[in-house]
């Protein structure tokens, strides 16, 4: 398992653990939170859906900046992006040509 991976893992163990989520809701919206690039002040992460994006940076963006100080050590700005966002922009571009 790479760096990614295991910062990721660490993360949603953390999540789980910090909060009262049943099963159903934490993997409805933390289930498959990927983390795609970390840098010394931000962490990017994808998730499937614009929906799931939205409420992930509305609802629980300071938990899971909290969290990721916690695994970290130091903090980090959080970006989300859509997988479905970026197929639906691949998919449009290649109609168009």
């Amino acid at each position: 398992m790479d760096e990614l991976a295991l910062i990721t893992q660490s993360l949603l163990s953390l999540i789980k653990d910090k909060t009262n989520f049943n099963d159903s809701s934490f993997n409805l919206w933390f289930g498959e939170l990927k983390l795609l690039s970390l840098s010394e002040d931000k962490a990017v992460f994808s998730t499937p859906t614009p929906l799931r994006r939205t409420i992930l940076l509305n609802k629980h963006k300071e938990l899971i900046e909290e969290c990721l100080l916690e695994i970290l050590g130091f903090e980090v700005s959080l970006e989300i992006e859509s997988v479905e966002t970026n197929d639906e922009i691949f998919n449009t571009m290649i109609k168009e040509e």
